[in-house]
C-alpha cells in the first residue's frame, strides 16, 4: 500500500496491538491494517477461545503474560472511544499440566519456580489432589 510506513496484515489482536503500540511509540508513523473482515465480527481472534497462560519457563513469555492480564484490568477505559467501551469478556480459568516423567516434572518445576519468583499463583497437583478435585 503506497504512502504508509508500516501496513500490517492481519487486524486481529496481534495486528491491532501492532498498530496501536506503533502509533503509541512513534506517533508520527504511518500504519495501515489490513483486515479482509472490516466488521471484524468474523477475524480469528474473535472466533478463537484463545487462552492466555503463565505457565511458561522463560522469564520473557511469563512477563508477557503479566502484562497482558494487567491490560485487560482496564482495558474498556483505555480503549473506549465516543462512549464505547470494547469489552474483552476474560475468563479466569486455570491450566492444568502434566508431567509424564521425571524429566518432564524437573522441567515442570523449573517453570514453577520462575513463575513464583515472578509473583505468578501457581501450584503444584499430586494426583490425589487432581482426582478430588
Amino acid at each position: 500500500m503506497a504512502g504508509y510506513d508500516v501496513v500490517i496484515v492481519g487486524g486481529g489482536a496481534m495486528g491491532s496491538a501492532a498498530a496501536y503500540y506503533l502509533k503509541s511509540l512513534a506517533g508520527d508513523v504511518s500504519v495501515a491494517v489490513v483486515e479482509k473482515d472490516p466488521s471484524y465480527e468474523y477475524c480469528s481472534t474473535l472466533r478463537s477461545d484463545g487462552n492466555l497462560r503463565i505457565q511458561f519457563n522463560l522469564e520473557e513469555n511469563i512477563r508477557m503474560s503479566q502484562y497482558t492480564l494487567e491490560l485487560l484490568e482496564s482495558f474498556a477505559d483505555d480503549m473506549e472511544i465516543d462512549g464505547w467501551r470494547p469489552d474483552p469478556a476474560p475468563k479466569r480459568q486455570g491450566n492444568l499440566f502434566l508431567a509424564e516423567d521425571d524429566e518432564a516434572r524437573v522441567h515442570a518445576e523449573a517453570g514453577m519456580a520462575a513463575q513464583r519468583a515472578l509473583g505468578c499463583d501457581v501450584e503444584w497437583l499430586d494426583g490425589a489432589t487432581i482426582a478430588e478435585r
